[in-house]
């Protein structure tokens, strides 16, 4: 408020204001805890077990009352048949839907809860005893009857066999009302010699039904003997019938050849002589004769009869060179080292200095350095690898005059002190 040292406080809502209110905890709040009940329905109309809100923080779809008839019916009107905004209504037969138009329980004559009834031949009454029945095929006041029925297997629209007792609006394929087939396998009914029906067998110039005139010989004699050979000729003599020739040809001339070829001319089996079946054979040099120890051979290069030979190196046609050694012998053993020395003793080969060189004299010296005067790992003293001592003074300082360590009288290690008057000596008593 102002005043110094005064007494008024803020209490969260500004000074000298009254603290936080109702329910919700805010500044100049009445909000209140009441009772609530769910509008499932949104009509303004709650239902169910009340739930307790502060009022500030209501959920949607929560009102103050409780007086909803059904909280899933906005209107709360409600068909005779209880189902919300339905259209079901009340007529002379009851409750019924909206799109029926209330005859339900009318009769066939349309009188509401009648005992008229239709029968299945559309007469209206309500007596029984003259309904229409059904035939045989089941249709309501039909005349079909049952008659007896033959198979006609043939379809010459004869029938035969045993009767078989269909109704006449079922009557299958294959199936008349007569028995009058002969042969009811049989559309003519019109048999050869044989019995076939619609046969082609008839008697022969021999009498045989069906024969062929088979029983007459080449002469046309029923029962005769003589015989037509490979060759057309017709007699009873099989002396004289022809015969093949090695072509199967009956009658021909033709033989086989040496090679046996059928009409050959003894070409395909002759040898490189001309011999049929002979033995002679042309070798890869082309001389032809039966001694297959002649025969030329292939040299190194694959030629017949060539004179190419390997050298000692293995090379068609060489001249050794190729596998010869430093010292020129052919596979021999003999090795170049790096100081160009030639010979087969590995024992006098060339090294390398420190320096890398083949053959070189470069050494390391006491420091490890190549060629060099150890002058890289010496002491003050001068000692490759020394500790500084060899030259060191009463002061333990390498080529030192002893100075530094000296006392007022010049003494190396000595205990004599300077007193505050200028005395130099070790009696600190004067």
């Amino acid at each position: 408020a102002g005043v110094p040292n005064g007494d008024t406080e803020d209490l969260g809502c500004g000074c000298n204001e009254p603290g936080p209110s109702g329910c919700d905890n805010t500044c100049g709040s009445t909000a209140e805890v009441s009772d609530y009940y769910t509008d499932n329905d949104g009509d303004g109309l709650g239902s169910g077990d009340s739930i307790a809100f502060c009022d500030a923080y209501v959920p949607s779809g929560m009102v103050t009352n409780n007086d909803d008839e059904d909280d899933n019916c906005f209107s709360n009107i409600h068909d005779c048949l209880g189902e919300c905004d339905g259209t079901a209504w009340e007529s002379d037969c009851g409750c019924v839907a909206g799109d029926n138009d209330g005859n339900d329980c009318d009769d066939c004559d349309g009188v509401p809860n009648g005992d008229n009834v239709e029968d299945n031949c559309g007469d209206c009454d309500s007596d029984s005893s003259n309904d229409c029945v059904q035939d045989c095929a089941g249709v309501w006041g039909g005349d079909a009857e049952i008659l007896d029925f033959y198979t006609d297997s043939d379809g010459d629209g004869l029938g035969a066999g045993e009767s078989i007792a269909l109704c006449d609006s079922y009557v299958p394929s294959g199936m008349v009302s007569n028995n009058d087939d002969e042969d009811d396998d049989c559309f003519s009914n019109t048999h050869d010699c044989l019995g076939g029906c619609d046969g082609a067998a008839i008697v022969d110039d021999c009498g045989v039904c069906d024969g062929n005139n088979a029983d007459q010989d080449c002469d046309g004699d029923c029962g005769g003997l003589a015989y037509e050979d490979e060759c057309g000729t017709c007699d009873d003599d099989s002396s004289n019938d022809c015969v093949q020739d090695c072509a199967g040809e009956w009658g021909g001339d033709l033989v086989d050849d040496e090679c046996g070829i059928c009409g050959g001319d003894n070409l395909s089996c002759s040898d490189c002589a001309g011999t049929p079946n002979g033995n002679a054979e042309e070798d890869e040099c082309s001389t032809c004769d039966d001694d297959s120890s002649n025969d030329c051979v292939q040299d190194c290069a694959g030629e017949w009869g060539g004179s190419a030979e390997e050298d000692d190196c293995g090379v068609c046609g060489g001249d050794n060179s190729s596998c010869e050694d430093c010292a020129g012998v052919p596979n021999g053993d003999s090795t170049l080292d790096n100081c160009e020395v030639c010979d087969n003793d590995s024992s006098n080969d060339c090294v390398q200095d420190c320096d890398g060189e083949w053959g070189g004299n470069a050494e390391e010296d006491e420091c490890g350095v190549c060629g060099g005067d150890n002058s890289a790992c010496s002491d003050e003293c001068g000692v490759p690898n020394g500790d500084s001592t060899s030259c060191a003074d009463e002061c333990g300082v390498p080529n030192g005059d002893n100075s530094s360590c000296a006392d007022c009288a010049g003494v190396p290690n000595g205990d004599g002190t300077l007193d505050n008057c200028e005395v130099c000596d070790a009696d600190s008593s004067n």
